[in-house]
C-alpha cells in the first residue's frame, strides 16, 4: 500500500516539475533540502561531526552550520531536479550544463581502450550519466538496488534509462560490468563509497576505508580511468569537470598499484570537496570504522596539569596507533563567566546551548582555539576546565576524563590509562554518533 502511495504521489510531482521552470524546480528542491535538514538531526548531527573533523580547526561553528546547511539544500535540489529527466535533452544540457575537460574524455574514447568513469557524490552526480550520455557517449552505471520502495525506485530507474544510461545492480555485477567493457561502452562508478573490505586511504588526513571495485576492474580489463566531477553553479546551472585520465597498475598481482590508484582518485576528490565543501555528502558515514582518534587536551595554565594530560596521551600512543592530541587553553572572560559556565554545564536543558555558552563564557582567541577544533577524547586537568569539557565533548559525542587529583601516582595514572583506552574502544568516530557516556575520572586519593 504505501510502495503504490509513495509511487503515484512521486510520479505526480514529477508531472508537475516537468511543466515548470527549471529554476522553480530547483529553488523548490532547496526548500525540500531544508525541511530534510530540520526534521532528520541526526543526519545533521553527522554532517556537522564529519565536516569538523575534516577540516579541525579551520571552521567554527556558524560555518559549519551553514556548510551543512547548504548540503541539505544541494541534496534537495538534486532529488527535484531528478524527477525531470522526462524533460531533459540534448538542448537542456547545452544550455544548463558547462562542461571542461571534454577532450580528455575524446581522447580517452578515440583510444580504443575500456573507458571507466569515476566520480564522487558531488553536487548532482545523478546527472553525470546522462550528460555523457546525451553527448553521445553509451554509459552504464554500477547501483545499489533499493527494495523498500520498489515500484518508486523502478520508475527512477526508467528515467535514467530513457536518457541511454543503463542501470547495473551491484551483486555480483562485475561480471556484468566487463561484459559491458568488452561492448565498447563506458562504465559509471561512484568512487568515494565506504566498503569494509576495501584499502585504507588517506582522506582529509584521516584513514577511511575505500571500495576498490572501480580500480580491479580496471585492472583486470586495462581500462583507462576518467575522474569527472559535475557542481551546481547557480540555481539549474551545472559545471561539469572531466579531469586527466588515470592509467591502472600493469601487475595483475599489484594490490599497492591499486592502493596508490585509490589515493589518487582520493586526492582529487578532496582538492574538488575543499574548494566548495558544501557540495559533497556530508551526511553519509566516510570515516565510520577509522582507527584514527583525536585528544583535546584542555589547558588551565598550570604546567604540572599539562604533563599528566599528556602523560596518558603518551601512554595512549603506545597501546595503539591513530592517537593524536592537541591542547587548547582555556581563559574565562572574568569570574562570573566562569560560574555560568559551571551552571550551564551542570543545568543544560536538553543537552542545548553549549556552543552559544562557550561562545559567551570565552574570550575571542580562546573560543577559536576550541570551538574549531573535533575531539574524540577529551582530557582536562582541574576543575576550572571541567565544565568547558564537558560542554564542548557534548557537541562533538567525544569521550571525557576528568583528572581531580592534582598529584597522581604511577599506579592511578595506569587506571586512568587504561579507562581510555576502553573508552576509545567504545565508540567516539566522527560520523557515528553515540550517547554521552559520562566520563572517566580520576580516582582521588585518600
Amino acid at each position: 500500500m504505501i510502495n503504490r502511495l509513495v509511487y503515484t504521489l512521486v510520479k505526480g510531482l514529477g508531472w508537475v516539475l516537468c511543466r515548470l521552470p527549471p529554476g522553480v524546480a530547483v529553488w523548490l528542491g532547496g526548500r525540500l533540502g531544508i525541511l530534510w535538514y530540520w526534521l532528520t538531526p541526526k543526519r545533521r548531527r553527522v554532517g556537522r561531526l564529519n565536516l569538523r573533523a575534516a577540516f579541525d580547526g579551520h571552521l567554527m561553528p556558524a560555518q559549519v552550520r551553514r556548510i551543512i546547511r547548504e548540503s541539505f539544500q544541494h541534496a534537495g535540489a538534486g532529488m527535484l531536479e531528478l524527477l525531470r529527466l522526462p524533460v531533459m535533452d540534448q538542448a537542456y544540457i547545452t544550455r544548463h550544463v558547462t562542461i571542461e575537460g571534454l577532450s580528455y574524455l575524446e581522447q580517452a574514447v578515440a583510444s580504443k581502450r575500456p573507458v571507466i568513469m569515476l566520480t564522487g557524490h558531488v553536487g548532482n552526480w545523478e546527472l553525470g550519466p546522462m550528460i555523457v550520455a546525451l553527448k553521445g557517449y553509451p554509459i552504464s552505471v554500477a547501483a545499489r538496488e533499493q527494495t523498500r520502495l520498489s515500484r518508486l525506485y523502478r520508475l527512477l530507474v526508467s528515467y535514467r534509462e530513457s536518457k541511454g544510461c543503463k542501470i547495473i545492480h551491484t551483486g555480483g555485477a562485475l561480471q556484468q560490468l566487463m561484459t559491458e567493457l568488452d561492448n565498447g561502452r563506458l562504465v559509471g562508478i561512484v568512487g568515494d563509497s565506504t566498503d569494509r573490505h576495501g584499502l585504507w586511504i588517506d582522506f582529509f588526513g584521516r584513514p577511511a576505508l575505500a571500495a576498490t571495485g572501480a580500480f580491479e576492474l580496471a585492472l583486470r580489463k586495462q581500462a583507462v580511468l576518467v575522474p569527472a566531477f559535475i557542481r551546481r553553479s547557480r540555481g539549474p546551472f551545472h559545471r561539469a569537470v572531466i579531469e586527466p585520465p588515470m592509467e591502472p597498475p600493469q601487475d595483475l598481482e599489484n594490490r599497492e598499484g591499486v592502493h596508490q590508484g585509490l589515493q589518487r582518485f582520493t586526492a582529487t576528490l578532496e582538492r574538488i570537496i575543499r574548494e566548495e565543501p558544501a557540495q559533497w555528502m556530508w551526511m553519509h558515514k566516510r570515516w565510520k570504522q577509522t582507527p584514527a582518534r583525536r585528544v583535546l587536551i584542555l589547558s588551565d595554565g598550570t604546567r604540572d596539569h599539562v604533563k599528566q594530560s599528556r602523560a596518558i596521551v603518551e601512554a595512549l600512543q603506545q597501546h595503539r596507533t591513530g592517537i593524536s592530541s592537541h591542547i587548547v587553553e582555556i581563559r574565562y572572560r572574568h569570574r562570573v563567566a566562569r560560574l555560568w559556565c559551571l551552571f550551564w554545564s551542570w543545568w543544560r536543558p536538553l543537552r542545548w546551548g553549549g556552543t552559544a555558552c562557550l561562545q559567551s563564557v570565552l574570550p575571542p582567541e580562546s573560543a577559536r582555539a576550541l570551538l574549531s577544533r573535533h575531539a574524540d577524547l577529551m582530557i582536562s586537568c582541574g576543575s576550572s576546565s571541567v565544565p568547558v569539557n564537558h560542554l564542548w565533548a557534548w557537541e562533538n559525542r567525544a569521550k571525557t576524563i576528568v583528572i581531580m587529583n592534582p598529584a597522581p601516582l604511577p599506579e592511578e595514572l595506569a587506571q586512568i590509562c587504561e579507562a581510555a583506552n576502553a573508552l576509545l574502544l567504545t565508540g567516539g568516530a566522527a560520523g557515528r554518533p553515540s550517547p554521552f557516556t559520562a566520563e572517566a575520572r580520576y580516582p582521588e586519593r585518600r
